[in-house]
């Protein structure tokens, strides 16, 4: 037990040598290898070779490291920098240990590297000097003063005698022991070889001192000389003597009883080392020829003395069962721990603890593919079939086992891809290029290593070239790929085609001048009716195709109504022979001819309003019938009458996709000289010679005749009322129909009558063909002209401006179709402009003003990123100071939706188009509000009259 402590003193004493610098020591020789006697030169290798401590924090070897060659004249003590050498370590690898009863610390261990380079030297007396400066030096050093700073210069002399003969250095034969024992006698041949059989003295020499921390753990350049790496060029030689603390000296480095020594002749060491620790020695041998020094090598290494008294080693044994070992004679045959003590034959005192495992035979698997015609070799055994084998073998523990081996069958693989390029491009395929179209085959090895084919589908895209033909038509744009043409001419796009090559498409857009005419004719004016010289006798639509010069395609559409009697009142029921029944007027009800598919008719009785007053009276109709007669107005000024007109109404409702057309208004009338009541009397006729007629839209005047003369007999009036859209409806309407006589001849009479018969409506169904789009464009004090307005659906959009007051109208729709209706303009920069709306914009940013509503958001926003910054600011002071003439990011006019306006706040979302949905009916309030960009005075004035 006391032989363990003390080898855990041992691992105790050196575990400091893992901190500081790695530096150990080193030697350098050197070795001739050719002359010239032209040139007078002999060129030398130099080899170095350095030791470190592995095991402590330090750096590597200097990978490469640099060797300074200097030179100094005979009679001169100033040595020169002639070159640096450079050369990368070599032959690394650990250096073994000497004493075996020394147990061996885990913390120390020496590592060596070799570095070999050639020099070329002059003949002459001049000696050379080569040096290697490294710091640093072990910090567990016991006899140099303060070892972990102290540097390291390692250098070998060539004097100007050696040089010319040709000289070769010595080489020391071995290397001390890095471990000594404390107390045991130290005896070491130190001694060198000389292969040219110069005589060598020995000596202790001083270490040299190179080097420093600077670089490493003190700031500064490594490459200085108290740096790390000291750059020769700029340390010279000499370099001092490293410093001994205490009883050490160059003669003593070391100590012991007796002193350690080295004998010069011989190089042999010799004392007993009496302390514990680690020292530094440098030994010298000089090489003399003829009693004339030619030469010098030097050696610097470390003595660890250490306390040696045993050895305790151990030693693990394994066994297959059945097996035993025999260790120092004695059998063991179960496993087991066994200690066995004897003295070794170096006369250490040592213990060996042997440690015996059982091992086990081993049974494995292997498992392989093979493919087709292919053999598996398995420990120099060919298999060439599949299966499962097996296989006795002597493990790697050394025991019996047995080998399974399973063979199974691998399969080729056949595989195909396609690749598509357009023309002009390569292809490539695993390193392989293919430029046309085509199968083609590679061979390769799959993943499971069997001999494969690849089937390679190359095809070759084509590009391609095309043309569109557009015919516009005036107000037309064409639209493609979203860049408009508006004027004739050839234009190219380049595009992808949808193989997705490159393409080029050429546009072509002709110009022209296009109608799209409507006529209405009716089968009550003629039948049948002549178009185009052919006679049509049903009522209907048709269409005839056309081109116009310009090349627009054109079309005229007739529509023939029918002439189908749908309401008349007939007046054959006329009662006035009691003078009650002619203040009444309930006998002249509507009799319905007809019904429409497209809604429902409903008529109100003919009647004056205040009968009493405006009477009416029964005398001979058209056919020899019934008819009424009324007074007539003693007024010649139609809008001053002293009677009441006769009045009848009509309610249309039409049905959900349906349009009613009010297409005639016939009637029978006469003034006759003398009037003939039926019943009554007859006498001279103070007849009218004028009537007029009114005709009233859901209470607004939609139609009006006055000063119509009248006739002394029956005389048919037609009025034609089809060709006007207000009589066309697709919502429930009333029409108010008023026939006034007035202005009498001046007969001298008390009478004035007018007869009136048969009078009749005509309706018709009107299949709807297209619709109306129309409404304004307002800003704060008018409507706005000259505003671009446009219908998009698609690629087509169609033009349009607003006229003075702000108006527009896009008169043709189809009925189908979705659209988007939208506004520009981009004249006025200037408008409504000042600096008012620059202080306004000023105070929003610095936050000392907010807006108020979010027109003036949106006015403010000049450069159009729905963000108000002072970047906006900028660039409305550029075109208020005219140094711009447009703003870059925004047209100087917003368009809003008005309807958007009214119920949005959030500015960013107010629409700037308005949507329309397919359906039949016309829309007339499509408004926009025009807001100009830079006005934010005027849009707070625009805000208070909207909400007001």
């Amino acid at each position: 037990m006391n032989c363990l402590y003390k080898v855990l003193f041992l691992f105790l004493l050196f575990s400091n040598s893992a901190f500081g610098a790695h530096i150990v020591g080193g030697e350098a020789t050197y070795k001739c290898i050719a002359t010239d006697s032209v040139l007078k030169t002999s060129t030398f290798t130099v080899t170095y070779t350095i030791y470190r401590d592995d095991i402590g924090n330090g750096a590597a070897f200097d990978f490469p490291a640099r060797f300074g060659v200097f030179e100094k004249q005979p009679s001169s003590s100033i040595w020169s920098y002639l070159e640096t050498k450079t050369a990368p370590p070599t032959d690394i690898g650990f250096v073994s240990y000497g004493d075996p009863c020394v147990v061996i610390p885990p913390n120390i261990r020496i590592e060596k590297a070799t570095y070999n380079f050639n020099v070329t030297l002059p003949w002459s007396q001049t000696t050379y000097r080569i040096v290697y400066q490294r710091c640093c030096r072990n910090n567990t050093i016991s006899n140099i003063i303060t070892p972990g700073v102290m540097g390291f210069a390692l250098d070998v002399e060539i004097k100007g005698n050696a040089i010319s003969t040709c000289n070769n250095s010595p080489s020391f034969n071995k290397f001390p022991p890095i471990l000594v024992c404390n107390q045991k006698p130290l005896n070491f041949d130190h001694s060198a070889t000389d292969i040219d059989g110069d005589s060598l003295v020995y000596e202790f020499c001083v270490p040299y001192h190179a080097g420093g921390p600077v670089g490493s753990t003190v700031p500064g350049s490594p490459n200085a000389c108290d740096g790390v790496t000291p750059d020769p060029f700029n340390c010279p030689p000499p370099y001092p003597d490293v410093t001994f603390s205490g009883i050490y000296s160059v003669a003593n480095p070391m100590g012991g009883a007796p002193q350690v020594k080295i004998n010069s002749s011989s190089g042999q060491f010799s004392g007993v080392p009496n302390t514990l620790g680690q020292f530094l020695v440098a030994v010298c041998a000089k090489e003399y020829r003829n009693g004339v020094q030619i030469g010098a090598i030097r050696r610097e290494f470390q003595f660890n003395v250490v306390n040696c008294i045993g050895i305790s080693s151990n030693q693990t044994f394994s066994i297959c069962p059945g097996d035993s070992v025999v260790v120092n004679d004695t059998i063991y045959k179960l496993p087991g721990e066994y200690t066995q003590s004897f003295q070794s034959v170096f006369g250490c005192d040592s213990t060996l603890n042997i440690k015996v495992i059982s091992l086990n035979p081993t049974a494995d698997t292997l498992q392989f593919g093979k493919c087709d015609r292919d053999s598996v070799l398995v420990n120099n055994i060919y298999y060439h079939t599949t299966g499962i084998f097996t296989q006795k073998f002597v493990n790697s523990v050394g025991c019996d086992s047995i080998l399974t081996i399973k063979i199974n069958e691998l399969r080729p693989t056949f595989d195909s891809i396609h690749v598509a390029k357009c023309e002009g491009d390569s292809i490539i395929v695993n390193g392989i290029f293919y430029n046309s179209s085509g199968l083609y085959t590679q061979k390769f090895v799959n993943a499971l290593g069997c001999d494969s084919i690849l089937t390679i589908s190359v095809n070759i895209l084509k590009k391609s070239s095309g043309t569109l033909n557009f015919q516009i038509c005036q107000g037309e744009i064409a639209l493609v790929n979203g860049i408009e043409y508006t004027s004739p001419g050839e234009y190219f796009q380049t595009l992808q085609n949808q193989n997705g090559c490159d393409s080029t498409l050429r546009i072509r857009v002709n110009k022209g001048t296009a109608f799209d005419i409507k006529k209405t004719l009716s089968l009550c004016d003629t039948i049948p009716v002549v178009i185009n010289g052919q006679n049509y006798t049903q009522p209907g639509e048709y269409v005839f195709n056309f081109l116009t010069v310009n090349g627009c395609d054109s079309i005229i559409t007739y529509t023939i109504l029918p002439c189908n009697q749908n309401i008349i009142y007939d007046f054959e029921n006329c009662d006035a022979m009691v003078l009650a029944n002619s203040m009444v007027y309930d006998e002249f009800t509507p009799r319905y001819i007809s019904q429409l598919d497209c809604g429902s008719i409903q008529a109100s009785n003919v009647f004056r309003t205040n009968p009493q007053m405006n009477k009416h009276s029964c005398t001979e109709g058209q056919n020899s019938t019934v008819t009424m007669c009324v007074s007539a107005s003693t007024s010649c000024d139609y809008e001053t009458p002293d009677v009441t007109p006769i009045t009848f109404e009509v309610l249309l409702k039409p049905n959900d996709q349906g349009r009613i057309s009010l297409n005639h208004i016939i009637f029978h009338q006469k003034a006759p000289t003398r009037f003939s009541w039926i019943g009554g009397l007859t006498a001279d006729n103070n007849y009218p010679t004028k009537y007029g007629i009114r005709i009233y839209k859901n209470n607004v005047l939609a139609f009006e005749k006055r000063e119509i003369p009248t006739t002394r007999d029956w005389t048919k009036e037609k009025y034609d009322l089809y060709d006007d859209s207000l009589f066309v409806v697709s919502d429930s309407t009333l029409f108010r129909i008023e026939l006034l006589p007035y202005c009498p001849a001046g007969v001298r009479s008390s009478v004035s009558a007018w007869d009136i018969d048969n009078l009749s409506v005509y309706f018709s169904c009107r299949e709807i063909q297209s619709r109306m789009f129309s409404g304004k464009v307002e800003n704060s004090t008018e409507g706005l002209s000259n505003v671009t307005m446009r219908r998009i659906h698609n690629n087509s959009i169609l033009v349009t401006t607003t006229v003075q007051n702000g108006t527009f109208m896009f008169p043709k729709n189809k009925l189908d179709l979705e659209y988007t209706l939208g506004a520009t303009s981009n004249d006025s920069i200037l408008y409504g402009i000042s600096v008012q709306d620059l202080l306004l914009l000023q105070k929003h940013i610095l936050g000392s003003e907010r807006f108020t509503n979010p027109l003036q958001y949106l006015a403010a926003d000049i450069n159009n990123d729905q963000v108000i910054t002072v970047s906006d600011l900028v660039e409305l002071k550029k075109v208020l100071l005219r140094v711009q003439n447009q703003f870059k990011k925004s047209d100087s006019w917003l368009f809003l939706d008005m309807k958007s306006v009214k119920e949005i706040t959030n500015p960013w979302d107010i629409k700037r188009q308005i949507f329309i949905p397919k359906g039949n009916r016309d829309l007339l309030n499509l408004d926009f509000l025009a807001l100009k960009v830079g006005d934010i005075n005027g849009a707070l004035e625009l805000w208070r009259k909207i909400k007001n």
